[in-house]
């Protein structure tokens, strides 16, 4: 399979967690209930499995290593996003803590994406 197309893939895949991370922060602020809903919950993570699977193999066709910076930078980026964003939508936190966390993890995937555009250097 060519890289360059799963690469797209990885970008919209990545363009629609990023669009839903936007919707359930919006539910975070109005304190919807429905921000722990099942569905919305199942359908986040499917989506945060599809990236990292489709990055990761993206990332094994291109040649790079597991030890490489550029892996460790987008893989580390990832895993502050998803603890950073799940502990901001659990409940029992203030609004303030809870949009702090949000926009922490708002700022992990960001700059995870600026890493893959190569707009900033890798972290290791």
């Amino acid at each position: 399979m060519d890289p360059t197309v799963l690469a797209k893939a990885h970008s919209g895949v990545a363009i629609f967690v990023f669009i839903f991370y936007f919707i359930l922060g919006g539910l975070m602020l109005a304190s919807s209930a429905k921000v722990r809903s099942f569905i919305l919950t199942t359908i986040f993570h499917f989506l945060v499995l599809v990236l990292v699977l489709l990055g990761i193999y993206t990332a094994y066709l291109k040649g790079y290593s597991v030890t490489d910076g550029f892996v460790i930078t987008k893989i580390s980026c990832l895993f502050l996003f998803t603890l950073l964003g799940g502990m901001s939508l659990k409940q029992g936190l203030s609004k303030t803590a809870a949009i702090i966390l949000w926009l922490l993890g708002l700022a992990a995937i960001v700059y995870a994406w600026m890493v893959g555009n190569h707009l900033v250097p890798v972290i290791f």
